[in-house]
């Protein structure tokens, strides 16, 4: 009665108490048409939440979330909101208010993309790339870059960047790479390291965390949980120079290894641990111009791992190659810990012309963050 009334304020004090405890999405409707009103992005993103969490089907709390954080400055986030909401609108019948409000999400969308392709190609240029000499798949990917056309994606389905054309190859076998022999050699006296890092409880941290860049996927109970456990020693291009210093053999046995270089990406270097009954679902890797490496260092029978279609134990001194970008996951059946020393290595089907354009695509999408100020 207050909110028809258009007292939104004693709606919000009535009301909100209830807020993260009813299961009726009556509340989290009013709650969140009264913080639209009012202009209070913060609860407003809350509201929305909790209506998804009720019925995950609205298609309202998705366009609330992506208008505040549009306003909050969280762009990418409003971006991804604003997709989900006309994606589950297709499949919808849709009341006339809420067609209203898609149409303008829908123009903004339009109007965004636009402003997002122009800025892309024009920074590529300024940057040295020239359209009309790059390899085929190179000017494939920048299409798809910057709006022009789809991915048409097969088994490879990266979750950031995509290179098409390159070969649909799930696992890479130790003998196409001539560093393989040096680094297994090493395999030895780089496990004696990881082991003294193994001493201390607090050196791995939970691979998957959150973040406040729209949802993070839950990995069926990993995220912020240290069962999927981390000792990085490079991460996200960025050495993490106490772990380096504490492992000596391991870091000089990578130097040897040819890691790609892109900047807030890779490479990427850690020993990964899985828990005894951890189990990684089923996901892809967010670039294919790279392939992810294991050294096993410590396997206990019941570890193994799917790539596509097939299936693979670790052997503990061998080192194992893979596209991550193809559907994986992995798990842990045993009672003790499983540690591999994961690191990523540039694709070698790309050449370093390629490899370049790839590390100007990325920059050129960052320098496009930057400028919306996320």
């Amino acid at each position: 009665m207050a909110f028809d009334s258009g007292n939104l304020k004693a709606a919000i004090d009535l009301l909100l108490p209830e807020l993260d405890r009813s299961s009726d999405p009556r509340v989290s409707l009013v709650l969140g048409e009264s913080f639209r009103q009012l202009g209070d992005d913060a609860n407003l993103v809350r509201a929305a939440d909790r209506l998804l969490m009720i019925d995950p089907a609205q298609i309202r709390p998705l366009i609330w979330k992506g208008d505040a954080l549009e306003r909050l400055g969280d762009h990418d986030g409003a971006d991804h909101y604003y997709a989900s909401a006309l994606d589950r609108a297709e499949d919808a019948n849709i009341p006339p208010a809420l067609a209203v409000e898609l149409r303008r999400v829908e123009q903004f969308v339009i109007d965004r993309n636009k402003q997002r392709s122009d800025f892309l190609e024009n920074y590529l240029r300024r940057n040295g790339i020239d359209f009309a000499r790059q390899s085929s798949r190179i000017s494939k990917s920048i299409d798809i870059l910057v709006g022009r056309t789809e991915a048409k994606m097969g088994h490879q389905k990266p979750t950031i960047h995509y290179v098409p054309d390159l070969p649909e190859r799930t696992w890479y076998e130790r003998g196409d790479f001539p560093w393989v022999a040096a680094l297994e050699g090493q395999a030895g006296a780089i496990r004696d390291e990881l082991l003294g890092i193994l001493k201390d409880d607090s050196a791995f941290v939970p691979y998957v965390e959150g973040n406040n860049h729209g949802p993070v996927r839950d990995y069926q109970g990993l995220l912020n949980n240290p069962a999927w456990g981390a000792f990085y020693l490079w991460r996200d291009g960025v050495p993490e120079r106490a772990n380096i210093d504490r492992c000596p053999v391991t870091s000089a046995a990578l130097e040897a290894v040819p890691q790609p270089a892109i900047q807030g990406r890779t490479p990427t270097a850690m020993f990964s641990l899985l828990k005894p009954g951890t189990h990684i679902p089923a996901h892809h890797g967010m670039l294919n111009a790279r392939l992810i490496c294991h050294l096993p260092l410590l396997v206990p029978n019941g570890c193994a791992m799917r790539v596509g279609s097939e299936t693979r134990s670790w052997t503990e001194g061998k080192l194992t190659i893979f596209d991550d970008t193809v559907e994986h996951e992995a798990w842990n059946k045993s009672p003790d810990t499983r540690v591999v020393l994961l690191f990523d290595i540039a694709r070698p089907e790309l050449d370093e012309d390629e490899m370049q354009a790839v590390r100007l695509c990325f920059a050129a999408a960052d320098a496009y963050r930057s400028a919306k100020g996320d």
